[in-house]
Order: C-alpha cells, then structure tokens, then sequence
C-alpha cells in the first residue's frame, strides 16, 4: 500500500544534484509513519522532513522516533545528516517571529552538510544591529534573508553584501502585512540589485536556488551585481555547494591514465565527475561561464563492456560541414564569457598550442591559420570550463600517463591521413608515449593540447595517496584489443620521511 502511494524520488540527487524531502503537511498520518519507519531502517538513505508538526511526530513509533533528529521550531527531521561540505551560509532574520522560517532554511543546509551561521533579530527598526552582524555575514559564501512586514531588510542587505542573497517573505505581520503578500512585493520591488526572491514562508525551497547558484559558482555577478571583479571575490563558491572539495584540502596532485579514447570530454568529464557535479550543476556552471549561449551539458554514468564510468556530452547549435573557425574567433568566445583571467589564460595556453602546431602542419604563419573539427564549440567549451576548475581547484602538479599511440589512420577534413593526426604528431615533441595496439584515434589533438596547455608532466605514477578515482568515456565510443577510457585520480603528496 505504501510503495503504491508514495513514489520516493531516490535518483533526484544524481538527476539534478538535490535531494528529495517529504513534505508532511496534508499527508496521512498511517502513510508518514510508514515511511518514518522505512527510512529509519539501517542503510537507508539520509532523508529529511518538512513541516512536521510536534503533535504529529509524537504519534510515532517511539523506537522509530528515536532514530530522527526533531526540531519543533522548523518542523524538521532527519535520520541522518549528509556528509560535511564546505560552505558557510549566513541565515538573517528581521525579527525572532521570523524564527520558524529562519530555523527551517539553517536545518535544511544543515541537513544537506553545510554550516551555518545564524544572525537573528536584525531588523531595520535597529539598523545598528545590522552594521555589528555584516563583517561576519561577509564573511559567509551565501545569505539567506527572512523577513515579514515591510521587507526592507532584503533591500538593505542587498546594498551592503555581495554576497549571493536569496530572501525570504514571511507571512509575519499586521493587517497590510497580509499574509507576506505585502513582504512579496516589496522584495521583487527592492531597488537593490542582486536579490532573489523565494515564495512566502518557504524556508527550504531556497535550497534549489543557492544550491545551483552557488554550484555555478557565479556569485552576485548572475543577478545584477558586478561581472568583473565577481570571480575573484566569489571563488570559494564556485566549488563550495555544488563540491565536496574544497579549494583548501591539501588534495594537490591530479594524475591521468589514459588508455584509448581520451579527448575533450574525457578531460571534462574526469574534471566533473571527481568533483561530484552533476547534469544539474555542471549545466548551470557552464551557462553562467558562457552567457547568451544556448548550450547545456550531459554527465552521465556509462558502461563499457561491464565497467562503469562517466561520461560527458556538450548540447550545443548543430554544427554541420567543414566550416573553419579562426582563433581570433575562439578569443572572442572567451572574451564575452565571465571565466577569470587566470582560467582564460590557462584556455589561450591551450590554443596556442594547436595553433603552433597547425602552422606546423600546413606550413603557414600562425596568423594564417584556422580549425576544422578542432574548432567546434564543444571543445571551446571544454577547454575553457576545464580551464575554471583547475583555477580554482589551484592543483600543484597534473600527472598524465604516456600517451597511447598506434599506427591507423584518421578521416579528416584533409582526407585519411595517418594516425597519430597530423596535429597531434606536431604537438609530440617533449610527450611520452608508449605503444598501443589499439586501433583508431586513441588520443585526440585536442585532448593533447589540454595535457600539454594545462601543464602536464609525463611519465609514472606519482606518489601519492589518492582520495577521489574515477573512469571516464568517450560517449558511444569503444576500441578493440585495448582497455577502454581513461582513469582520473585526486590525491595528495605522500609525507616525506624526516631527515
């Protein structure tokens, strides 16, 4: 009765990178029982519930009950909290009224692993309490601002942090309060710039939207706010919320093994995929970077032949023919984009070595030359959303494996020319290979010129002690007699032994 009654989204995290809730209120008591105890069983997934009153949770099993964390203020519970992730997020309420609000945003990111500093009654009828609270709420990631009445504190707030504010109108209030309606419209009215604003009385709603803007790692500059000195400022977010990495962990060294079929969106996905992003996220992360875009993401678990990894794909306009896409072209992408100075630095480092290399090829002046396949807007957009993680990943060392190579042949735009492709044969001086007898296309030139544009060392394994490994494919792509994909691993330096 219960499983046909209820339909638990458990794959929302992986789909969109937000976990589900239950929301109590208007559910039937034998229904919220039935899954209190089934999410109470050992091993079940943490799961967190909403607007639960005190009367109805003491109805429950007492042994049962005795397996949640229960707050009456919020009306939350759970069984169990999510593991800690970086981030801190400032929770400020206009007045004490607001605290069932207030309570209800701080448990739900709470819940979700993250900390939470909470700034209660600091309301404009005492502006004094604001200026003494602001360097600490500065201080956070994110703010989330609840607030009845007239809702001025969202506009005050907006002109004083810059950090992401998202508020949130109560339904406390007066009269012409009515409801939060009136602390509705004077948050979408509020001239401050830089305000998001959530339905009335819903503390944990909000969490899509912090969750998403703060993944993306876009700060103020995606709703108003300045785009040129947004990326620096808001660095630690780009990877706080939507990460359980953080920026400060010693976690130095990433090392690539790579097999057969290792380009672009290999180097994306491993990216991805060892900092726990998903579609959702990563999506939002690479419309943010790319404004105006009409360009999307898929990351997706895959098997080859029985072995799991992940995958990437880029949605971007059909691109049909040969057409020729010169760098000034590539610049100019990048220059509209918001990546930081350090991540389109680290991208031109990148194209200036395919350029070098098909002025190789053909022998003409770098000015001269232009791209075929290598020019499509997936790989722009790779190299330069790869280009932003590891700036802000800041890693001492990248360690690729030799690269595999093999005699075949690749079709092109110039005709069937011998593998390894032309440009990728004048990007090897330098490189370490190794023989392969896989056949087809095993490293691509793009994924080559990321190795080498990003500043790859190539050779073993590097000591290290690995905290995050994952497998990466090339999406509907296998190779015969060769182990497929490749291999990404995040870790740390061994300790080296006292002298």
């Amino acid at each position: 009765m219960l499983d046909s009654a209820v339909r638990f989204d458990l794959d929302r995290e992986r789909r969109i990178g937000l976990p589900e809730a239950v929301f109590c209120a208007g559910k039937p008591f034998d229904t919220l029982a039935g899954l209190f105890a089934r999410f109470a069983l050992r091993n079940a997934p943490p799961v967190l519930f909403t607007r639960l009153d005190a009367e109805v949770f003491a109805k429950i099993d007492p042994d049962t009950a005795g397996k949640y964390n229960f707050d009456p203020l919020s009306r939350t519970a759970w069984n169990a909290v999510r593991p800690r992730r970086p981030g801190v997020c400032a929770v400020v309420s206009a007045g004490s009224a607001d605290a069932p609000v207030v309570m209800e945003a701080a448990r739900t990111l709470e819940y979700l692993g993250y900390e939470v500093k909470p700034f209660i009654d600091c309301g404009v009828a005492g502006l004094w309490r604001i200026e003494a609270a602001l360097p600490e709420i500065n201080a956070c990631d994110a703010v989330i601002c609840a607030a009845g009445l007239d809702a001025a504190l969202a506009s005050v707030l907006g002109g004083l942090t810059m950090r992401p504010l998202f508020a949130v109108p109560t339904s406390i209030g007066y009269g012409i309060a009515q409801g939060g309606e009136t602390a509705l419209r004077s948050m979408l009215a509020s001239c401050a710039p830089g305000v998001a604003v959530l339905n009335i009385d819903n503390g944990y709603n909000f969490m899509e939207s912090i969750v998403c803007a703060a993944g993306a790692g876009i700060g103020r500059q995606s709703f108003g706010g300045s785009l040129s000195s947004g990326p620096v400022r808001n660095r630690r977010l780009t990877l706080s919320f939507c990460s359980a990495l953080d920026t400060t962990m010693p976690d130095s060294i990433l090392t690539i093994r790579i097999h057969a079929g290792f380009n672009a969106s290999s180097f994306t996905a491993g990216l991805l995929a060892l900092t726990e992003q998903t579609s959702g996220t990563a999506g939002a992360y690479l419309r943010s970077l790319f404004p105006g875009l009409d360009i999307g993401l898929e990351l997706k678990p895959a098997w080859v032949r029985g072995i799991s990894g992940w995958t990437v794909k880029f949605l971007t306009p059909a691109e049909t023919g040969h057409g020729h896409r010169h760098p000034e072209e590539i610049e100019a992408i990048y220059a509209a984009s918001r990546l930081s100075a350090g991540a389109r630095q680290r991208a031109r480092a990148v194209w200036h070595e395919l350029v070098r290399a098909e002025a190789r090829v053909h022998g003409t002046s770098e000015n001269e030359v232009h791209f075929h396949e290598v020019g499509r807007l997936s790989n722009i957009l790779a190299v330069g959303l790869c280009a932003q993680f590891l700036e802000t990943l800041e890693l001492e060392r990248i360690a690729a494996s030799p690269i595999p190579v093999s005699d075949g042949e690749v079709i092109c735009a110039h005709g069937t020319v011998p593998y390894p492709a032309p440009a990728m044969f004048a990007m090897m001086p330098g490189v370490a290979v190794r023989p392969s007898s896989g056949i087809g296309e095993l490293v691509t030139p793009t994924g080559l010129a990321m190795l080498k544009g990003f500043g790859a060392h190539f050779g073993p394994w590097p000591e290290m002690q690995i905290s995050t490994a994952v497998n990466v494919f090339v999406p509907g792509c296998t190779f015969d007699n060769v182990p497929n994909g490749t291999r990404f691993l995040l870790g740390r330096p061994l300790p080296q032994p006292a002298e």
